[in-house]
């Protein structure tokens, strides 16, 4: 089912965010990519955007940027 989803993120709390980047990656794979637009917004001290959908081909390279991208919101 194509979506246009917008995910709103709290990171302040450091410690959730295996929590949360499992928990965004299960909810993107519900949807077919190819028609969805998908924008991750992280906040904490300041809301950055994070990803948007065109940038990727599949759930895999999402999941891939998810995890690499949640190293660097930690800091």
């Amino acid at each position: 089912m194509p979506a246009n989803i917008v995910l709103v993120v709290d990171i302040s709390k450091k410690e959730n965010m295996e929590i949360i980047v499992r928990f965004i990656a299960n909810l993107l794979q519900l949807f077919k990519l190819k028609q969805s637009s998908i924008t991750l917004v992280a906040y904490g001290a300041a809301p950055q955007i994070v990803f948007q959908s065109k940038e990727f081909v599949d759930i895999n390279d999402i999941k891939k940027t998810l995890l690499e991208v949640s190293y660097l919101l930690v800091l």
